[in-house]
């Protein structure tokens, strides 16, 4: 087992938790495709920019030539951070949403 600081280390954590948020927007995307909710695009949109994005980043990951960022590493590494800041802005929205509903359902908003 590696030392704690080693696993602890921003070097390790940062790409950690993007991973992690990645997986998670693309299990919301699809969940809201699933449940075909409304604009049922806006989620399929917001798939292929992950996913396209992601794996345009891969490819170009593929034919680096020196020190320096790929072109095609860049644009999709954009898709997917534009990609992922809809998603959480989205998830943030609907429960806002659905908070304000439940408040006013039971009557502590007056309308």
């Amino acid at each position: 087992m590696p030392p704690l600081h080693t696993v602890l280390s921003l070097n390790f954590l940062l790409p950690l938790m993007g991973i992690v948020l990645l997986l998670a927007c693309i299990v919301f995307c699809v969940h809201r495709v699933i449940r075909r909710s409304r604009p049922r695009w806006y989620w399929l949109v917001l798939l292929l920019l992950l996913c396209g994005g992601t794996l345009t980043s891969l490819v170009g990951a593929e034919f680096a030539e020196g020190p320096e960022m790929p072109a095609a590493f860049q644009v999709g590494l954009r898709l997917t951070v534009l990609g992922m800041i809809a998603a959480v802005a989205s998830a943030i929205l609907l429960a806002t949403k659905r908070i304000l509903a439940r408040r006013e359902s039971a009557g502590k908003i007056p309308q």
